[in-house]
C-alpha cells in the first residue's frame, strides 16, 4: 500500500499546496493611496456657504435649517460643533471650526438682541416681566417675592426601627 503524500513519517516532502505558498514571493508594498476625501483639517463648507450660514442665523433661522441651506447635513453640522467645542470622542478641535462656530454664536447673539429689542419696543411690560423679574429683597417687574428667612437646619423624621426604639427607651 502506497502512503498518502505527506502523511508518512518517512515522507519528508511538503504538501504541494504548502510548497507553493512557502516559496511564493510577496508582492511589493505599495504606498498608501490617499482616498477621495477632503484634505485633513478642511470642512465641507465653501466660503459662499459659510456666508449664507452666518447670514441665515443672524436673520433668526435655526442652526439646522441654516446648515441645510448652506449645503451641510444637520448631523454633520452637529458633529462639527462637537469637534469645535472639544466634545467629539475621536477628533480634536480645528481652527477653522472653532472660528466658524465663534462667528455662528456671535450671529445668534445679534439675532437674539434684535428680537429682544423688538419685543421691548412692541410690549415693554412683557419684556420687563421676563427681563427684570422680582427677586427676594429686590423689586422687579413681576409680583414681589418675599424675603427669604434665615435657613433653618433641615429636620429629619424620627427613626422608627426597633434598634433605635430600644436605645431611646433606656
Amino acid at each position: 500500500m502506497e502512503p498518502i503524500l505527506g502523511n508518512s513519517a518517512r515522507d519528508t516532502r511538503p504538501l504541494p499546496h504548502l510548497h507553493r505558498r512557502m516559496n511564493a514571493k510577496k508582492p511589493p508594498r505599495k504606498k498608501p493611496v490617499k482616498g477621495p476625501g477632503r484634505p485633513a483639517g478642511s470642512i465641507k463648507l465653501t466660503p459662499e456657504g459659510r456666508a449664507l450660514l452666518i447670514a441665515a442665523i443672524e436673520a433668526g433661522a435655526s442652526d439646522h435649517a441654516a446648515a441645510r441651506a448652506a449645503g451641510i447635513d444637520p448631523r454633520t453640522f452637529r458633529t462639527y460643533r462637537q469637534i469645535a467645542e472639544g466634545r467629539h470622542p475621536m477628533r480634536r478641535p480645528m481652527k477653522t471650526l472653532v472660528g466658524l462656530f465663534r462667528e455662528i454664536d456671535e450671529a445668534a447673539a445679534r439675532a437674539r438682541i434684535r428680537q429682544e429689542m423688538a419685543v421691548a419696543n412692541k410690549d415693554p411690560k412683557h419684556w420687563l416681566r421676563y427681563q427684570a423679574p422680582s427677586k427676594p429683597g429686590l423689586d422687579g417687574w413681576t409680583t414681589p417675592v418675599p424675603e427669604e428667612h434665615e435657613e433653618v437646619a433641615p429636620t429629619y423624621p424620627e427613626c422608627t426601627c426597633a434598634s433605635h426604639k430600644e436605645e431611646s427607651d433606656d
